[in-house]
């Protein structure tokens, strides 16, 4: 049996902000490939390789980042998306915001309040939700 230390574990830490309200932060690191699914609070930041789903948890809402040297194989469910890497799947962020960042790319399905889209690699069928649906 490997040692428990060396088992990468997905968790969630509270960081007080300055307006002294706790905001909860998961991160899967550059190098470490993750396969399971996420349900998370606050902000996600995906900078290494998910193969799975992200949701938020019904009482919150969460903001997920896909970083530079993030790639997610996957659906997304969340109040708010920013991918400046790759992601693959269904990214339903209704009522919420999209934002696809320079040099990102996208395959799959966007559910969208509000989309901004910046010299991104785009080939996904779009979808305009105004009012979050519940989850």
């Amino acid at each position: 049996m490997p040692d428990s230390g060396a088992i990468p574990v997905l968790a969630q830490t509270s960081i007080v902000a300055a307006s002294q309200a706790s905001v909860q932060r998961s991160m899967i690191e550059t190098g470490l490939t993750y396969k399971g699914n996420v349900t998370a609070n606050g902000i996600c930041t995906i900078a290494g390789h998910l193969i799975g789903n992200v949701q938020e948890k019904a009482s919150g809402e969460l903001q997920v980042v896909i970083s530079e040297s993030g790639d997610m194989h996957g659906d997304i469910l969340a109040s708010k998306v920013s991918v400046m890497g790759s992601c693959q799947g269904t990214v339903d962020a209704s009522g919420g915001s999209v934002d696809l960042h320079p040099n990102s790319a996208v395959k799959g399905h966007i559910r969208y309040g509000q989309l901004q889209v910046n010299s991104a690699e785009l080939n996904a069928t779009l979808e305009r939700v105004t009012v979050k649906t519940t989850r």
